[in-house]
């Protein structure tokens, strides 16, 4: 099967040759997206074309234009007219994660793992400016997402993400985040990793076994504007998973140094852990301490 590149603007997708073959790699753009001086805005982008065929992706990059904080593919569950506008909870509990990127990010899936991006499937891309210049811009969002035919051989893996939503950081002060999520779930982890903004200087990710017993730190690491873009990602196999057990307690930790004359708050600074479990039927957000369903 020879590769197969295709550039397709203004939030359009390749879904393969006419005569029915599968393409090995996929491009995604959304294009032409508004972010004025100032501006902290996220865009969701509904795409009009599909792929024919399952897919597994095995590999992605992610770009960014100027300004650029992230960008996420997203698959749909009911689908949206195409277009886009400034993303709502509506949009977000509405769609799975596929892949994802800083400005301008790269990954590639561990062997015998895979993300699924369904045959019909809509998909979506979400697009965060954060625009701290004074003028106006014109942004967009790419993607290059290398696919193969699903395997048996293959897990399928999923997001799954802690976030703390109260974060209060009076002006001219140091102050923190802390959450608890109790874990609903066994879950077997082939990633983990956290997220601040700028104000950030430390995300620490700890785990309780059961109801009992001491905290084992799992993540510690100090916070920079580096690291809002490239942070440090803790690597696990398929064979030695991190396993954390249903009945556990997943702590997240955000310290911030906030110097401007305002209190920081989300979602202006955030603080997340990510982490890609397996085998996932879906995305897991545990968001203020309440598991999904729970």
């Amino acid at each position: 099967m020879n590769a197969r590149v295709c550039l397709l603007a203004l939030a359009t997708a390749c879904a393969g040759d006419p005569d029915g073959g599968a393409t090995d790699t996929l491009e995604f753009m959304a294009t032409d997206l508004a972010v004025p001086a100032g501006a902290d805005v996220t865009y969701c982008t509904y795409i009009d074309s599909e792929v024919t065929e399952d897919r597994d992706i095995l590999a992605y990059q992610g770009q960014q234009s100027e300004f650029g904080h992230h960008t996420i593919l997203f698959g749909v569950r009911a689908r949206q007219p195409p277009g886009t506008h400034e993303c709502t909870e509506a949009d977000m509990i509405n769609v799975r994660y596929l892949a994802g990127a800083g400005a301008e990010t790269g990954y590639s899936v561990p062997d015998g793992i895979a993300f699924r991006l369904s045959a019909g499937q809509q998909l979506m891309i979400q697009s965060h400016f954060i625009n701290t210049g004074e003028r106006d811009v014109v942004g967009h969002s790419h993607f290059m997402v290398d696919t193969a035919l699903p395997d048996p051989a293959r897990q399928i893996a999923d997001l799954f993400v802690v976030v703390s939503t109260d974060i209060e950081v009076p002006a001219r002060s140091a102050g923190s985040a802390t959450v608890d999520c109790p874990v609903g779930k066994d879950l077997s982890i082939i990633q983990l990793g956290g997220h601040a903004h700028e104000w950030g200087t430390r995300v620490s990710i700890a785990r309780t076994v059961g109801s009992a017993g001491e905290a084992e730190m799992l993540y510690d690491e100090p916070w920079n504007p580096e690291t809002i873009f490239n942070p440090v990602v803790r690597q696990f196999t398929v064979e030695e998973p991190l396993v954390v057990a249903a009945g556990d307690r997943i702590t997240l930790t955000c310290d911030y140094q906030n110097d401007t004359d305002e209190p920081l708050t989300f979602p202006k600074e955030m603080c997340v852990s990510f982490a890609f479990y397996f085998p996932a039927e879906r995305e897991i957000d545990c968001v203020d301490g309440h598991w999904p369903g729970s």
